[in-house]
């Protein structure tokens, strides 16, 4: 392995090229590695993982505006056939040249120029496994291509693990900058729940209780949430009652997640945004679109990184996804800029392996990669004819192995890396807090211990209407807590009632009349001392009615009821003291049925 010494004060690296024909490590995210390869006086391709950071280092929003006016810099993402006349119109000009584009694009860019004209860099790097999964077409136009430039640099402040590698970058020279001043250390808040997007949800309501919440006698007024799932997000504002003021969205606007917000009904008072949008919202949602290379700016935001077991594609890796989100706010005023607030959920007992170890299962899958190359020498083997009839009849799908369009058999090891990998996430990272927090001390942070909460609502539900007895409760408990900062004041709309019942007749008291809204309030009014009798039985009759026909059957047994409790004795036309009504009649179930008519 090979260092670079960076004799540096303020983060930023001082070397004028990039390192050629290596991966590099440049320890430090948003410490100015792309920035290098723009202001460089050779002709550049930067090669980048998700549309977002092409926005944000160029400022382009639109595959139809893909030169940056003034600039050097072409952008080729989303529509090739829009950007392919202008792209040939483009590396016409005189002077250096910079191409920047997506990992699907580059075979696109590579068939317009001359690929020995440029220098290659590939960003945030360590994608290339992650995304895998349902990247794979655009990753292997990378891992195929790369080598057919002047040269090439792979780049990221978080490397892939050497267990992990490409098989297409294994022997590439590791060159790695040496910060002479040190780094800055990462300080993580643990926060393991059961239920890790309602605990979101309820810090939400923190902030928009007050408008602010306090970390260590610092006030925070904004937030960013991290979480890698669009359909949680939706139900997190859904459930939260967040308006379009108060939130900034920064996801993929593909067409799923499009028709995610439709459905949603989202899609009428949301709009999708980018990391170029400074308009000041409490809360930011971002997915993993913008979780690398992209730069935000605040003054106070704190940022929330939610992880799911149970949802893989939100399991973050504390060695790459965490330190890249931590790298994210660029403001240095900002004394949260170096907190991360992780809260997560551990692997179900009931998925758990335990009669494996990681190192066991990465032999077995060794002994397993022999075993399938053996089957590719003994297919490539055959003759060209059997591969074709191979390939016609079965499609050749067998996992891991597929055949390129010359018939030719391959071992996909990026499939077994990856399998292999997530498994490291699932069994070893996330089988508890303890893990969890050895996993973050490994990777040079430090931890202020781990909190567990246990929560039984359900998301979905959170602004449902709720019974008088679960919004009692919920209230009681948070009054009662030295420590809670929750907001009451969505139990209070839900049954109002909850404040009298809690502060004038108590926990025992409610217990006691069995959460029976009708007796509380009975017992409310009878227990003010103030009120005269007549005052108390018109207070309760005049919350027993409702505007309409009431029939008199039915007017008599309510106001017996009432009268019952002070010795009166009822008689239906007292109705007629309370409200503006008149007696009438009205056929009901074919009787004629007679009662009153109340207006007001």
């Amino acid at each position: 392995m090979k260092t670079i010494t960076i004799n540096s004060n303020d983060g930023f690296l001082t070397i004028n090229q990039l390192p050629k024909n290596c991966i590099f490590n440049k320890v430090i995210c948003g410490c100015g590695g792309t920035t290098i390869a723009f202001r460089s006086n050779e002709n550049y391709v930067i090669c980048v993982p998700t549309v977002e950071l092409i926005t944000n280092k160029t400022g382009l929003l639109f595959p139809d505006s893909c030169k940056v006016e003034g600039n050097n810099t072409f952008a080729v993402f989303k529509s090739f056939p829009i950007a392919k006349p202008k792209l040939e119109e483009f590396i016409k000009l005189d002077g250096v040249k910079k191409i920047m584009c997506t990992y699907d694009q580059l075979e696109n860019v590579i068939s317009v120029i001359n690929p020995k004209d440029y220098h290659l860099l590939v960003d945030e790097y360590h994608r290339l496994l992650k995304d895998y999964t349902y990247r794979d077409k655009a990753i292997n136009k990378v891992l195929r291509n790369f080598k057919k430039f002047k040269s090439y640099c792979f780049m990221s402040a978080t490397p892939i693990d050497e267990d992990f590698v490409p098989s297409q970058l294994e022997g590439i020279e590791m060159v790695t900058a040496d910060w002479v001043n040190g780094t800055e250390q990462l300080l993580i808040h643990l926060d393991k729940t059961n239920k890790p997007y309602l605990k979101a949800a309820k810090i939400i309501d923190c902030y928009k209780k007050d408008g602010f919440i306090k970390i260590n006698g610092e006030v925070s007024k904004h937030a960013f949430f991290f979480i890698n799932s669009v359909t949680e997000i939706i139900n997190i504002i859904n459930n939260c009652d967040l308006n379009p003021e108060d939130v900034k969205l920064i996801i993929a606007d593909t067409e799923e997640n499009l028709r995610k917000f439709e459905k949603s009904d989202l899609s009428s008072r949301f709009t999708i945004s980018n990391s170029k949008d400074n308009s000041d919202k409490m809360f930011t949602f971002v997915t993993c679109k913008a979780f690398e290379g992209v730069d935000f700016f605040s003054d106070d935001a704190v940022c929330f990184v939610v992880s799911n077991t149970n949802v893989r594609h939100t399991q973050l890796d504390i060695r790459t996804d965490i330190c890249q989100i931590a790298g994210r706010i660029r403001t240095k005023e900002n004394p949260f800029r170096n907190i991360i607030w992780h809260i997560f959920n551990t692997t179900s007992p009931f998925k758990l392996n335990t009669e494996l170890s990681y190192d066991e299962v990465k032999q077995e899958m060794n002994t397993k990669k022999e075993a399938y190359k053996e089957i590719v020498d003994n297919v490539n083997n055959t003759s060209e004819k059997s591969r074709e009839i191979v390939n016609k009849t079965t499609g050749f799908d067998y996992g891991y192995l597929y055949m390129d369009d010359e018939n030719v058999c391959h071992l996909n090891d990026m499939l077994m890396k990856l399998e292999l990998y997530n498994y490291r996430l699932e069994q070893e990272i996330y089988r508890n807090g303890l893990t969890i927090s050895k996993a973050y001390y490994n990777n040079n942070s430090i931890t202020d211990g781990c909190t567990w909460t246990y929560l039984e609502e359900r998301l979905h539900n959170i602004n449902k209407k709720l019974s008088f007895k679960e919004a009692f409760t919920k209230y009681a408990e948070i009054k009662e807590s030295k420590f809670s900062i929750e907001d009451t004041s969505a139990l209070i709309k839900a049954q109002p009632l909850i404040v009298d019942a809690y502060n004038k007749l108590g926990v025992n008291t409610v217990v006691e009349l069995k959460y029976i809204k009708k007796d509380i309030e009975r017992e409310i009014i009878n227990r003010n001392t103030n009120l005269a009798v007549e005052d108390k039985i018109k207070e309760r009759v005049l919350k027993a009615f409702t505007t309409g026909f009431t029939p008199s059957r039915d007017i008599k047994t309510k106001l017996e009821d009432i009268y019952n409790d002070y010795g009166w004795k009822a008689k239906t036309k007292d109705i007629e003291k309370y409200f503006v009504c008149k007696p009438t009649s009205r056929r009901i179930n074919g009787v004629v049925t007679k009662g009153y008519e109340i207006a007001v």
